[in-house]
Protein backbone atom coordinates (compact mmCIF):
# COMPACT_ATOMS: atom_id res chain seq x y z
CA UNK A 1 0.00 0.00 0.00
CA UNK A 2 1.19 3.49 -0.72
CA UNK A 3 0.07 6.57 1.18
CA UNK A 4 0.58 10.21 0.31
CA UNK A 5 1.36 12.66 3.12
CA UNK A 6 0.52 16.32 2.66
CA UNK A 7 3.70 17.36 4.54
CA UNK A 8 6.97 15.59 5.27
CA UNK A 9 7.29 17.26 8.68
CA UNK A 10 5.08 15.36 11.13
CA UNK A 11 6.08 17.21 14.31
CA UNK A 12 8.80 19.74 15.14
CA UNK A 13 11.11 16.83 15.97
CA UNK A 14 10.04 14.26 13.36
CA UNK A 15 10.25 14.41 9.57
CA UNK A 16 10.10 11.74 6.89
CA UNK A 17 12.22 11.75 3.74
CA UNK A 18 9.40 11.71 1.18
CA UNK A 19 5.67 12.30 1.03
CA UNK A 20 5.22 8.72 -0.22
CA UNK A 21 5.02 6.11 2.53
CA UNK A 22 4.81 2.37 1.85
CA UNK A 23 3.48 -0.34 4.16
CA UNK A 24 2.61 -4.01 4.10
CA UNK A 25 -1.05 -4.48 4.92
CA UNK A 26 -3.62 -7.21 4.95
CA UNK A 27 -7.24 -6.53 4.18
CA UNK A 28 -10.58 -7.93 3.17
CA UNK A 29 -13.37 -6.41 1.18
CA UNK A 30 -16.59 -7.04 -0.66
CA UNK A 31 -18.53 -5.45 -3.50
CA UNK A 32 -22.29 -5.76 -3.34
CA UNK A 33 -25.59 -4.30 -4.48
CA UNK A 34 -27.86 -4.99 -7.41
CA UNK A 35 -25.41 -3.29 -9.79
CA UNK A 36 -22.39 -3.94 -7.55
CA UNK A 37 -22.12 -0.23 -6.84
CA UNK A 38 -21.26 -0.51 -3.14
CA UNK A 39 -18.04 -1.66 -1.57
CA UNK A 40 -16.76 -2.12 1.93
CA UNK A 41 -13.27 -3.00 3.10
CA UNK A 42 -11.09 -3.31 6.17
CA UNK A 43 -7.29 -3.11 6.27
CA UNK A 44 -5.06 -3.89 9.22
Amino acid sequence: MCSWLSHTRITNDFTVSTAFQFADMLGVGAIFGQKQNYQVGFCF
